[in-house]
C-alpha cells in the first residue's frame, strides 16, 4: 500500500498508524517533494500535480510493484485520482479518505468551519490573513484551536500527529 499525505506541505507522519497493517502487505509512506523527508527545493516550479504524480510512478516502478493499493488523504487524494487516471493498469484498488476534491470548495467549507472559533480565534486569523504574518502566537493558538475540533480530536494526540 503507497500512502500519499495531505497539506501541501504535510508530512506523512500523521498516517504512520496505518503501519498495523503491514502484516498483509507492506505500507509505503510517500512525502511528497518540499515536506517531510523528501527535498526542499528552492525551485517552486518543481511542485506541479504532474511531478507529483512522476514521483509516485518512479516509487513504485523502483520498488518493483506490478501494482499497487493507493491512499489518497486529503490533498493526496488529487494526487491519487491523477495517479489513477495516468497509471490505471498499476492501481489495484485505491481509498480516499477526507478526499479534497475541490481546493476552492475545501476552502470554502474550512472558512465555515472556522466561523464556529473563538471571537479571539477568529479575529487572529483574520489579522494574520491580511498582514501576512502567520508567526504570532495569537494565530498559532487560533489553528490549535481549529485543528482540535476539526483534525484530530484525540487527547492528548499521538506522538505521530505531534511530529
Amino acid at each position: 500500500m503507497l500512502t500519499i499525505h495531505g497539506g501541501p506541505g504535510v508530512p506523512h507522519n500523521y498516517l504512520e498508524t496505518l503501519e498495523i497493517l503491514e502484516d498483509e502487505r507492506p505500507v509505503v509512506f510517500y512525502d511528497q517533494l518540499g515536506c517531510g523527508k523528501s527535498e526542499r527545493p528552492p525551485d517552486t516550479s518543481l511542485w506541479r500535480i504532474e511531478r507529483f504524480v512522476k514521483e509516485i510512478e518512479l516509487l513504485r516502478s523502483e520498488l518493483t510493484y506490478p501494482e499497487i493499493h493507493l491512499l489518497g488523504q486529503s490533498w493526496g487524494t488529487i494526487l491519487a485520482c491523477e495517479y489513477a487516471l495516468k497509471y490505471p493498469q498499476t492501481v489495484r484498488s485505491m481509498v480516499l479518505s477526507g478526499p479534497a476534491m475541490s481546493i476552492s470548495r475545501f476552502e470554502s467549507d474550512a472558512r465555515g468551519l472556522m466561523e464556529t472559533l473563538s471571537v479571539e480565534s477568529k479575529e487572529a486569523i483574520n489579522r494574520a490573513e491580511k498582514s501576512g504574518n502567520f508567526n504570532r502566537e495569537d494565530y498559532q493558538e487560533a489553528v490549535s484551536e481549529f485543528y482540535g475540533k476539526f483534525v484530530c480530536r484525540m487527547e492528548p494526540w499521538s506522538e505521530c500527529i505531534n511530529e
